[in-house]
Formats: C-alpha cells, structure tokens, sequence
C-alpha cells in the first residue's frame, strides 16, 4: 500500500513540476522578453493572448479527454490516501502517556506505543481484504496512467518528452 501511495504522490508531484517550472516559468520569461519588445498596446495584448493560449495548450486543458485523464488520475490517489489514512487512523493506539520527566518510562512507553502500531500494521498488511484493495486500486491507476500517457502522445506530443519523462 505505501508503494503504490508514493507513486501517486510521484504522479502529483510530477504534474506539479511540469505545470510550475516546465510551463508557467519558461512562458512567464518569455513573454516578459516579448514584453519588453512591444511598441504598442496591441502588441502586449497579442503577446499575453498568445501566452493564455500556450498555457492552455501545455496545461492540457486544451482536450477534454486530457481533463478527464489527469482528473480521474487525480480522485483515485484521493480516494486511495483517504482508505489508507482510515485505516491507519484505526491503528492509532491510545496509550496513557506518562508525563512525568522520567525518561525511562517516556522511552518505554514509546517502545510499546510502536510495537503495538507495528503489530497492527502487519496484521493489516497481511490481510486479504486489504491487499486485495491495494491490488485494485494498483491495476486502476497503472490504467489510468498508460491511458493519461497514451492520449498525450496523441494531443500534445511536444508536452509528452516533459511529462512521460516524470511519470515514470
């Protein structure tokens, strides 16, 4: 479950990238030359049209079959984080804590606090119904994946060396 967490947290992180410093800042300093060369107020107003339509065009929100790809990629490491997030939440062990300053019993208290967490984690990690969840959700968001990858070969392919490259 948490290899498959960290890709889908790959896959944000990727996007993110891409979308920050491969697009906005690349087209931000370009159109701030072309800024700098415009003789008239027609001219910056081409020049940012021409900025909106290459951002929207290398954010992928040119197709809707892109949208729906990323969107769908998106709410299924949602509702993954969020099974993983109940059922650690389940774990979560309520032990008295011993505020005293005695450090021994902090320490111990602490050893015990993890190893009863460890437990769980491996009752849970060796469940069926768990791995099987894990199984499913693994399957859906490689789909995902290959069908986000493929439609960007068809739609943008100068976008697909940027991202496919990340989305490993």
């Amino acid at each position: 479950g948490s290899a498959l967490l960290r890709r889908m947290l790959h896959f944000t992180q990727s996007l993110l990238h891409y979308l920050v410093f491969d697009v906005i800042e690349e087209s931000c300093c370009a159109l701030d030359e072309l800024l700098k060369q415009s003789k008239s107020v027609d001219d910056v107003i081409t020049h940012h049209d021409s900025f909106l339509d290459g951002c929207i065009t290398q954010f992928l929100l040119g197709d809707a079959t892109l949208i729906k790809a990323i969107a769908h990629l998106t709410s299924s490491s949602l509702r993954f984080a969020d099974i993983i997030e109940s059922i650690a939440r389940s774990m979560d062990v309520e032990l008295a804590l011993d505020t005293s300053s005695d450090m021994t019993k902090r320490l111990e208290q602490r050893r015990r606090r993890s190893r009863v967490i460890g437990d769980s984690a491996r009752m849970t990690a060796e469940d069926e119904s768990y791995r099987k969840t894990v199984r499913q959700h693994e399957v859906a968001f490689d789909n995902e994946l290959k069908g986000l990858l493929s439609t960007l070969v068809t739609y943008c392919p100068n976008c697909i060396y940027n991202c496919s490259s990340r989305f490993d």
